[in-house]
Order: structure tokens, then sequence, then C-alpha cells
């Protein structure tokens, strides 16, 4: 009511004449009560749009069918894709044969240090068996020299001791003269021209005598002549 006062005082302030300009306001005065109305109604109709959108998506049943078809389809078109994942298949295997190779040689590693910390210790034995083995051939070698000069002594007192048994000698003839140590069981006599000069038991100690040329020993026993130099 109180617009409708404000609008028949302006009419009869003013006193317009043309109906044209007293509808003018009467429209302006209704949309501006009507434009608080306008923008709320416009406001709830799109929300209600919005909202209706998003449960109207969210609410559809999708298929999974078509969307893997979809996805395969896009897969199977995708070139640089499909680049990408045969790269991807030919480096993992890649990847995992220098993974096994490696693994491989590791072992290898470990086991060759095993050897080699095993070799280590043969080289070690070897040396002190070495060693020893030298030690050993040098006593050898001392007590080969040793027998050698037994076994020379033995072979030349061997070939230079005359063994008589009983009977008669001449000096110069059956045996060389010099001086002999003579030893053995019985008794000897040494003449020259005829006389006697010796004549004695025989020992096993011995005793030292001189065999002089043309002199006859005479042996009753076994007698044993060892030259001496």
């Amino acid at each position: 009511m109180e617009k409708d006062k404000d609008i028949i005082e302006v009419i009869i302030d003013e006193q317009p004449t043309n109906n044209k300009k007293i509808k003018f306001a009467y429209w302006d005065n209704l949309a501006k009560d009507l434009s608080p109305l306008f923008i709320k109604v416009s406001s709830a109709i799109c929300i209600v749009i919005v909202l209706g959108v998003f449960f109207v998506g969210f609410f559809i049943p999708k298929s999974d069918n078509k969307i893997t078809k979809r996805l395969e389809k896009l897969q199977n078109t995708n070139s640089e894709y499909i680049t990408a994942q045969n790269n991807y298949s030919s480096l993992s295997d890649e990847i995992n044969t220098l993974n096994s190779d490696l693994a491989d040689k590791k072992k290898n590693y470990e086991e060759f240090t095993t050897s080699q910390n095993g070799l280590e210790k043969i080289n070690d034995e070897n040396d002190k068996l070495e060693k020893e083995k030298e030690e050993l051939q040098n006593t050898v070698n001392t007590k080969q020299s040793t027998l050698d000069s037994l076994n020379n002594q033995a072979s030349s007192t061997s070939q230079s001791t005359l063994t008589l048994t009983s009977g008669t000698y001449a000096v110069g003839e059956n045996i060389k003269a010099g001086k002999y140590t003579i030893m053995g069981s019985g008794s000897i006599a040494i003449s020259s021209l005829g006389k006697a000069r010796v004549n004695s038991n025989l020992t096993a100690d011995g005793k030292d005598y001189v065999l002089n040329d043309d002199e006859t020993i005479k042996i009753k026993g076994k007698a044993q002549f060892i030259p001496i130099k």
C-alpha cells in the first residue's frame, strides 16, 4: 500500500499528462520489487541443475567391460605406449639377466677367494716342506759323504789286505815287501837265508812287521797282512 501511495504522490506532485510515463514508473517499481525474488529463484535453479548433473553422473552405472575395451583400444592404437611397454619389458629382461650374471660372478668370486686362501695355505705348507726337505737333503748329503768315505776306506782295506793260511810264502813273489800289521790265529815265522828272525804267535790285535825281499814266511793257522802306509 505504501508503494501505491508513493506512486499516487508522484502522480499528484508532478501531474503527469502522459500515460506512458505513468506506466513506466509502475513497471520500474514492479521490477525493483521482483528483482530479489528473481535472483533467489535463479540461484536455486542453478544449484538444482548442478546437483542434478552431479547425482546423474555419480549414480549412472558404468560398464566395466566398455571401459576395459576402451582402454585396450587406446593401448592398441597408441604406438608410443606400445613401444614404451616393449622397451620396458626388454629392459626388465636385461636387468634380470644382469642380476643373474652378477649373482653367478659373485659366487665365482667367493669360490675363487676361498680357493685363493686355500692355495696360499698350500703354498705355505709347500714352502715349509721344501725347507724341511732341503735340511733333510743336507743331512743325507753329509751322511752320504761319511758313508762314501767309509766305503772307500773299507774298499781300500779289502783290496790291500792279504789273507794267508797255513803254508810257506816268499816275499817278493807271494807278497810284496813292505811294512804290515799282521793279525790272526796260529803262529808266524819270518826267516832270511834259512835263519829265522821272527817266530811268534798271531794275535787278534796284530803286530807290525817289516818284510824284505827274498825272505820266507811260514804260517801255521790263518794270518791277515794289512799294509801300513
